[in-house]
């Protein structure tokens, strides 16, 4: 039997032939060429593979960031208690606004999916770039731009609306936390924070190994080993994980499409459902 190397070495050389899945496909497609401070390569995201590869090598130096915290006379327990005594010299309501804020990325993310399900906003991703394009023409006198000008401040306002409303739930919970409460909630977010850190610093940095590929030859990686990446001037890093963010934005792009879809698929089941009367066959057996 094959050893489980060699296996995955041929599993990756196998991926790097010419697309013929969807997946591969995908990858070819979020793709680009960088030549910028003296760097020539072509990037693209990674394979199956080698994703998984990336995600074990970052969940394990997050890990063992984790670990680090839990040890009281370490570097990291320490510089932990001290971020959260820093946090505290402005008074509790400042340290409640900070917890209420950290909530605000990902809920601000759930507010667009929830906002954008309605059909009111569906083509508000080509409103938004027509409004782009008008500002680079410098048409920004016409009723055309005025107008998406109305339907994009209109967009904003609910989006923040409907932020506000889903973080509510944590600024009342942590308005009723005592200050011991409080301080062991800053700390843990502190230490998330810094572990979030570890894990997508590692994650770039693989990435950009398995990623990045010679321009003329897009099966010949640029980099010779990961320790090469290690070593690479912080222009190059730069750069490379700029470029690397534009093609998760591009691919994110497309999941949020995929997601919103599904939504309105699953509720349009729903309502159907609903209507032939087979949502309330359960409800009439139990109450048999």
């Amino acid at each position: 039997m094959a050893d489980d190397g060699v296996v995955e070495v041929l599993r990756e050389q196998a991926a790097e032939s010419e697309p013929v899945t969807q997946e591969e496909q995908s990858i070819m497609l979020y793709s680009a060429d960088v030549d910028s401070h003296g760097l020539r390569c072509w990037i693209r995201i990674p394979n199956k593979f080698q994703h998984r590869k990336i995600q074990k090598a970052a969940q394990a130096a997050r890990a063992r960031r984790v670990l680090e915290y839990k040890t009281e006379d370490s570097d990291a327990f320490v510089i932990a208690q001290s971020g959260v005594d820093q946090v505290f010299e402005d008074g509790s309501d400042k340290v409640k606004e900070w917890l209420v804020s950290q909530h605000y990325r990902e809920k601000s993310l759930d507010a667009i999916l929830e906002v954008e399900r309605s059909d009111e906003w569906g083509e508000i991703d080509e409103q938004r770039e027509r409004y782009q394009y008008l500002i680079r023409q410098g048409d920004t006198d016409t009723d055309e731009y005025a107008a998406l000008e109305k339907i994009l401040l209109k967009y904003v306002d609910l989006l923040e609306q409907k932020t506000n409303e889903m973080i509510e739930p944590f600024r009342q919970k942590y308005e009723a936390m005592a200050d011991d409460q409080l301080r062991e909630k800053v700390r843990r977010a502190i230490i998330k924070a810094d572990c979030d850190d570890e894990f997508t610093n590692v994650y770039n940095q693989w990435q950009i190994f398995y990623g990045t590929r010679h321009h003329g030859n897009h099966n010949r990686y640029f980099f010779k080993s990961f320790d090469a990446v290690m070593e690479a001037d912080d222009d190059v890093i730069e750069t490379l994980t700029d470029q690397f963010a534009t093609l998760d934005v591009m691919r994110a792009g497309e999941l949020k499409k995929t997601l919103l879809q599904t939504s309105s698929l699953v509720s349009s089941e729903t309502s159907e459902s609903s209507e032939t009367g087979l949502q309330d066959g359960p409800k009439e057996s139990a109450a048999q």
